[in-house]
């Protein structure tokens, strides 16, 4: 399974992205290229000072001795990193504010796509502490015209698309929606559409998640939800259900 390490470089860089994006004001947007080193997770090489406004251009350059996933988050940017492939992620920065950076680890000998199939268990992993009692449950049913409409219903969670990006505060937040394991969308309200997938068996897989983007938990488990629908064919005649393997989530017609 993934685990989060190299606090230091989380807190390090979300500091100096805090401290140095400020409104444009009178000048034109510049580019920046930043190199980063990593190794065992931990940040050796980079600076801990960047000098970047908004709408400047943003590129980095990241490099690591072992696999690793980083996540920026805020602009919700993530791109795994092997020894042979390092990462270039460019970015404009558009919002002011802090907007931590997590470095998860593969675990020895894994690689990581070992670890995102070891994911799979979302209980184990952890998450931001949510409030007792935060839960959801998704539900999707055909739309009339294309796709899916999804609906979550959740409790002991507030919906605060204004505050993406921002501060955390326990129980407010968003959604993420997965489709087959790959994340297709957030969602800052209730209400999602889905629109076209391909024909078949899929799973749709909801977190609730804090401002920050990283999912609650409540006892160490992920709050999520997932059913699994079924897509036919073109030629195929709709109306089927797909099959529940969420808990509390109800079953999902086909489109």
């Amino acid at each position: 399974m993934k685990r989060v390490v190299g606090l230091a470089l989380v807190l390090a860089l979300a500091m100096a992205l805090a401290a140095a994006m400020s409104a444009c004001g009178e000048r034109e947007p510049q580019e920046h290229e930043f190199n980063l080193e990593l190794q065992g997770g931990e940040l050796v090489d980079g600076g801990d000072a960047w000098q970047v406004k908004q709408d400047d251009k943003v590129t980095l350059i990241v490099r690591s001795d072992q696999p690793v996933n980083f996540h920026l988050h805020g602009y919700d940017l993530e791109q795994d990193i092997t020894p042979e492939q390092p990462a270039e992620i460019v970015f404009t920065a558009e919002a002011t504010g802090s907007f931590p950076i997590t470095v998860h680890l593969a675990a020895p000998g894994m690689t990581m796509a070992d670890d995102a199939v070891a994911m799979d268990d979302h209980g184990s992993m952890g998450g931001i502490e949510g409030p007792q009692g935060m839960g959801v449950a998704i539900q999707a049913v055909r739309d009339s015209v294309s796709g899916m409409n999804v609906r979550l219903t959740t409790t002991n969670f507030t919906f605060a698309p204004q505050e993406v990006g921002g501060a955390h505060m326990r129980g407010h937040g968003h959604a993420h929606i997965y489709v087959d394991g790959v994340k297709v969308g957030r969602l800052y309200g209730e209400h999602y559409h889905l629109g076209s997938i391909a024909p078949g068996e899929h799973t749709l897989r909801a977190t609730l998640n804090a401002n920050t983007h990283e999912e609650y938990a409540v006892g160490g488990a992920i709050v999520e939800d997932s059913i699994t629908v079924v897509v036919p064919d073109a030629g195929e005649e709709s109306g089927g259900h797909g099959h529940d393997e969420g808990s509390g989530a109800e079953q999902a017609d086909a489109v």
